[in-house]
């Protein structure tokens, strides 16, 4: 009865699309690995903790030794108007530190374990803000004996966001954001170039934020914000303007819920992003468009 569609289209052209629009990548995995980083910096309390989720996909259980390290992470593009978009960049060779190994993780057929690495920071990180966009690279090594079976690597900042009373804090000092909400309409700004052009018209105004407008990005606008220091509010694909959500629909919520879940894990160790916007112009649609029920209507709150 109200909408048509039970899964989440985001604004405007994507659902009109066919075919593969972005970039498609196939990776190789061993049965063993690193599945999934998630980098979590206290600076408050100067500590640095780093979640693993540890994968066995063999029938016998494995004994690992894990290994982490931090390193400075440098931009080595050009300095010309055409060099400075491009994606070059590379870890220092020498660590800024490194986590006290863990050894005889255990990891049971089959299963999937989480480890945290933790370790305290004084000042070997230097802090990101946007004017200081500073950025590491976490390394986990998994070794069986004494052989490396993965690799995996994860770019972050060292850097903490918090909520104080109607203040914004970046490592603890308030920060006014300034910046620009922008509609996401196709082809165009499907490049790095077109994201770090708008990224520095932006700065040249002494604008620090943008608000990605009722549907995700591709992740290299993200990678930009965070070599260009621009605070980024991610906001989901849950957006109704068109009418289309099938908010009646169990099937639709479910498709809600599955959605933020993946744009948060895609992107939650990105140092730019300062905040998640749930969902656009749901509550007028569901009020003025569909004259729906109560009921739904408070669902979408």
């Amino acid at each position: 009865k109200y909408g048509r569609r039970t899964y989440v289209g985001g604004s405007m052209w994507g659902i009109e699309m066919a075919g593969i629009w972005q970039d498609v990548y196939l990776f190789a995995f061993s049965k063993v690995h690193v599945d999934d980083i998630f980098i979590k910096p206290d600076v408050t309390n100067g500590k640095l903790n780093i979640e693993l989720d540890l994968v066995n996909h063999t029938d016998k259980k494995v004994s690992l030794t894990i290994n982490g390290e931090i390193r400075k992470w440098y931009n080595r593009a050009g300095l010309t108007i055409n060099e400075v978009p491009e994606q070059k960049g590379e870890l220092a060779k020498s660590p800024s530190f490194i986590f006290p190994a863990l050894k005889k993780v255990t990891i049971e057929p089959n299963s999937t374990q989480k480890i945290t690495l933790t370790t305290t920071v004084t000042n070997q990180l230097e802090y990101w803000t946007p004017e200081t966009p500073e950025l590491y690279g976490a390394v986990i090594q998994l070794a069986e004996g004494k052989e490396t079976i993965d690799t995996k690597y994860e770019r972050f900042g060292w850097r903490e966001f918090k909520i104080a009373g109607d203040k914004l804090l970046l490592n603890g000092k308030p920060i006014n954001l300034k910046g620009d909400s922008w509609h996401f309409t196709g082809v165009p700004q499907m490049t790095r170039r077109y994201a770090w052009a708008w990224f520095t018209m932006l700065k040249d105004v002494n604008a620090n934020a943008v608000r990605f407008h009722a549907q995700p990005v591709t992740r290299f606008y993200m990678d930009l914000a965070d070599e260009m220091g621009s605070c980024v509010l991610s906001e989901t694909g849950i957006w109704s303007s068109d009418g289309g959500p099938k908010i009646d629909s169990e099937a639709y919520w479910e498709s809600c819920v599955e959605h933020i879940k993946r744009l948060i894990k895609r992107d939650k160790n990105h140092a730019s992003i300062f905040g998640w916007s749930v969902c656009n112009e749901t509550v007028p649609v569901a009020v003025h468009v569909f004259k729906a029920p109560e009921e739904l209507v408070q669902r979408q709150l």
